[in-house]
């Protein structure tokens, strides 16, 4: 198995931004710390507030799982529980270049099997 990459959105309530604003520069650091990320960002759409972008890039799905537990363990997984989620997931073959995917999901849960939890 090759690369795992995921893009979307995640919506948050106005009445849960300020604890996820405060909390997220902190999750990125701590993500792309991780051994096997790639590329981790989330960024808030300056034309949608509560709206924010994110791209993520994991060198293997072994890498990716354990992004998901990390996160889904940490403060960030308490303070972004139930926010909605739209993620498609990519897995690519790391010698073919082939792609396996994408999923799509919407969620309102924080761990879900085919959303990303670490976001």
């Amino acid at each position: 198995m090759g690369e795992v990459r995921l893009e979307g959105h995640v919506d948050v309530p106005p009445e849960r931004l300020p604890p996820v604003r405060a909390a997220l520069a902190e999750h990125v650091r701590l993500t792309r710390a991780e051994p096997g990320c790639l590329a981790f960002s989330v960024r808030e759409d300056p034309r949608r507030p509560g709206r924010f972008t994110v791209s993520e890039r994991f060198a293997s799905r072994a890498a990716f799982d354990v992004h998901q537990a990390r996160a889904a363990a940490s403060p960030w997984g308490k303070i972004s529980d139930r926010v909605p989620r739209l993620i498609a997931a990519s897995a690519f073959a790391a010698q073919e270049g082939r792609r396996s995917g994408p999923a799509c999901a919407r969620s309102a849960m924080a761990r879900p099997t085919t959303t990303n939890p670490g976001i």
